[in-house]
């Protein structure tokens, strides 16, 4: 399970229709739609036997934007990182040379990924990572 910082997941890209991601993965073992104020919707399509959710909304056009992983087998570039301790995750990011932010209750945001990183006990939880969003234009930049 190859993770590919703001392009995607395997063969799952960001700006996928829920229809292609049910062509490339079947149908998700739940969704849950949520409606927010301004009229913006978003869905998350859960395949709780992959330990994958994707993640939909309105303001795409419902093409995929975000997903997120707690999947032991999911690889960043090169590495397992789920269960990874804190300190080897920052190792790997800075061989990578990336940055990163942490706030705090320890989650570290990695900006050049557009990346969250979740830990449990020290141990990476879970990632999840977005399409790239222009910042003059406010526009996605679909890989």
């Amino acid at each position: 399970m190859k993770i590919e910082p703001r392009v995607g997941l395997d063969q799952v890209k960001f700006g996928l229709s829920r229809d292609g991601l049910k062509e490339i993965l079947g149908e998700p073992g739940q969704v849950i739609a949520h409606d927010h104020e301004g009229g913006t919707s978003t869905e998350a399509w859960y395949y709780w036997d992959k330990g994958v959710s994707f993640h939909f909304d309105t303001e795409s056009e419902w093409r995929l934007v975000l997903i997120e992983t707690s999947s032991p087998e999911a690889m960043l570039k090169g590495s397992k990182v789920i269960g990874q301790s804190r300190k080897d995750l920052c190792r790997l990011m800075r061989r990578k040379r990336v940055e990163w932010d942490e706030d705090e209750t320890g989650l570290i945001y990695c900006p050049a990924w557009d990346m969250n990183v979740w830990f449990k006990d020290d141990l990476v939880e879970s990632l999840q990572w977005e399409v790239r969003i222009d910042e003059e234009t406010d526009k996605y930049l679909w890989p």
